[in-house]
């Protein structure tokens, strides 16, 4: 469709150019909102994590030699959680562990659903990932979350098993 411009412009390019408006307007708002989210998802989480980071690094950090004693001894007493996405954690992960992934946009509900009193121990490919879960999990009353230090990279290179 054409539209002629006169001096005069149409009821029909008025109406094509408010309906224009209107969407930038809506487009411009869908974007603040979803950019809001994704800082009070993404980042203040980090800024409490970095000021709870006042708790030694050592105190729930565990060696990839230490968690694997532990394991093997309290098996029944410990949760093992994997932060990776489901795709990564069907190529390999430790016995016994639960995958919730730490991208997902339900991560902090799933969390927030465990039972405080347990013991759990979260590991990622780093430990960037399972150090901030298990400083959140602090935050919200768990009473032992540790994460493995340097990540289930570390685990392997320690040549400890792992399962499909």
């Amino acid at each position: 469709m054409v539209i002629a411009l006169t001096e005069e412009p149409s009821t029909s390019l008025r109406t094509v150019t408010l309906q224009f408006k209107v969407f930038t307007f809506l487009k411009n708002i869908l974007i603040t909102v979803v950019c809001s989210a994704t800082v009070i998802t993404t980042v203040v989480p980090i800024v409490l994590a970095k000021d709870l980071c006042s708790l030694d690094y050592d105190t729930y950090g565990l060696t990839a030699t230490e968690a694997y004693n532990y394991i093997t001894l309290h098996a029944e007493k410990i949760f093992i959680i994997d932060l990776r996405e489901p795709s990564i954690f069907k190529t390999g992960h430790i016995q016994g562990a639960r995958n919730i992934n730490f991208l997902h946009n339900d991560f902090n509900y799933e969390i927030y659903k465990l039972d405080r009193n347990e013991i759990y121990l979260l590991y990622s490919d780093t430990d960037d990932d399972s150090f901030t879960t298990a400083l959140m999990m602090l935050e919200m009353d768990f009473l032992s979350p540790y994460f493995l230090k340097d990540g289930l990279r570390s685990w392997r290179k320690q040549g400890l098993p792992t399962v499909k």
